[in-house]
């Protein structure tokens, strides 16, 4: 019923959920109070496997017309499936720019032009926990990782030579 994004809460340094509703449902009042109820109950509850309600929020509308989204990437291209780096400072995310779904990096937020991580195509992008490390699936559905180094400027990074995680034989 949304789409739930791994995220950090700066002001109290922990990891958290968010789950934002698609925009037909935002203007949904059936939808919106189904939203409502869903996290009121599960606010009610209390159970290792089931994770805690710490805020339902509203959202102004902002000029992309999505309540409280802002776009990180916004080209002519078809750019999606954002990924944040674990310090926050670098977005891996899919793009249709070269011809064919790829995998680029660029800095967040600022300036920075992105780098091209992926060399055969690539989708499903995912950081390694210590960011220096991009996961993604080959069009020819290979797992690869490729080693990523911020460059000495800190505005750019130096991908390394993606390598199949579990070569087909």
């Amino acid at each position: 019923m949304g789409e739930v994004y791994r995220a950090r809460d700066t002001k109290l340094n922990r990891d958290v959920a968010i789950k934002v509703l698609p925009d037909s449902f935002a203007n949904d009042a059936d939808r919106l109070a189904r939203f409502t109820r869903e996290a009121q109950v599960l606010a009610s509850l209390n159970h290792p496997n089931i994770g805690h309600i710490y805020g339902l929020e509203e959202s102004p509308s902002t000029s992309s017309g999505r309540a409280g989204v802002r776009p990180v990437v916004a080209t002519s291209f078809e750019e999606h499936n954002g990924q944040f780096s674990p310090d926050g400072k670098w977005v891996a995310f899919e793009s249709n720019k070269s011809g064919r779904s790829e995998i680029y990096v660029q800095p967040f937020p600022g300036l920075g032009g992105d780098a091209q991580v992926s060399t055969a195509g690539g989708a499903q992008v995912r950081w390694g926990p210590n960011g220096n490390e991009l996961f993604y699936v080959a069009l020819d559905e290979q797992l690869m990782a490729v080693p990523i180094q911020v460059a000495g400027n800190g505005q750019t990074v130096e991908a390394g030579t993606p390598v199949a995680l579990f070569p087909s034989v």
